[in-house]
């Protein structure tokens, strides 16, 4: 795993954001679940009051995306069909999203999906944002602990707490 971040070949400026400095605030996160998804787009919701543009690409480890996560206009999902070897996303959507200089990423991959491991390291968002992993380690400014009993609502409770 520790390859994905030089596969990327990404390079960037790293600086510290909080949600209202940030020039936009991108999201990657695990569609996979309707209940994690329908609370992905609450948190969007809550997004769009402190930052004026917010953009997210949600992962669906399938090869079809079920017709209740169609997406909105700030969501953006990608399924299993969709990747080429070494589990990158090969969208044109996808490429847009990574070449966006978001101000913030919020890494949101509580299941430790690869292709948002890939995601992640391939965005050029000047600072990052996850939850506290051996991948993530090297590539995130800031990393939350969690415990996996505490799950994805907590999760979304911290960031919010330490980004305003």
């Amino acid at each position: 795993m520790r390859h994905i971040k030089k596969m990327s070949g990404t390079v960037r400026d790293r600086k510290f954001a909080k949600f209202v400095d940030a020039a936009g605030i991108g999201i990657v996160f695990d569609a996979t679940d309707s209940e994690d998804f329908e609370k992905i787009k609450g948190f969007i919701r809550d997004l769009k009051t402190l930052s004026r543009k917010v953009q997210a690409v949600g992962f669906v480890d399938n090869k079809v995306t079920p017709s209740y996560l169609y997406p909105k206009s700030d969501i953006d999902l990608f399924n299993r069909k969709e990747l080429i070897w070494g589990f990158k996303p090969a969208s044109p959507y996808i490429q847009t999203f990574l070449k966006e200089k978001w101000g913030l990423l919020i890494d949101v991959n509580m299941r430790e999906r690869v292709p948002l491991f890939y995601l992640s390291a391939a965005s050029a968002a000047t600072c990052k944002i996850g939850r506290l992993t051996d991948f993530n380690l090297l590539d995130h400014e800031i990393l939350i602990s969690l415990r996996p009993e505490e799950g994805l609502d907590f999760y979304l409770k911290q960031v919010m707490r330490y980004m305003t």
